[in-house]
């Protein structure tokens, strides 16, 4: 019986290896070593590692917001916001650009916080990442 090849997962894909999220850069599918993006540096992950097999998380998004110029513009609105007095160490996006928790329910947990806070400038960083997808959400992490 032939084993089933795995395919290639696309560039921007994300992957989740013992709790550690990557971001695809290079993919040639079956069971070898992928290269990642993991924080700001590359890595090779196997895709499967002592019996441990790295799962998908998201996939790259043909959405209007994966244009670059807006992840860049929103890069920009997160470096401000680091930049504000107070917010140095993230404030309520502590958890998810400085800890690198970017799953959907920390973007909503960011987004409700946000609202509570009345922060009209929280508020919309925090509309703009909840809309992210995950693989969007880990490039802006990795960027600013």
């Amino acid at each position: 019986m032939a084993s089933i090849e795995r395919e290639p997962l696309p560039a921007g894909a994300v992957i989740e290896f013992c709790g550690e999220h990557g971001e695809v850069i290079h993919d040639p599918g079956g069971n070898g070593r992928l290269t990642v993006k993991v924080g700001d540096h590359q890595a090779q992950w196997w895709w499967t590692f002592e019996g441990v097999t790295c799962t998908v998380v998201s996939m790259p998004s043909t959405s209007p917001a994966t244009h670059k110029s807006e992840i860049q513009e929103l890069i920009q609105m997160v470096r401000d916001w680091f930049a504000q007095p107070g917010n140095e160490g993230g404030g309520i996006f502590h958890v998810m650009l400085e800890d690198g928790n970017v799953e959907q329910e920390f973007a909503d947990i960011a987004l409700e916080q946000a609202r509570q806070s009345g922060d009209a400038t929280a508020i919309e960083l925090a509309e703009k990442l909840a809309a992210l997808t995950v693989a969007e959400r880990v490039k802006v992490c990795n960027a600013w």
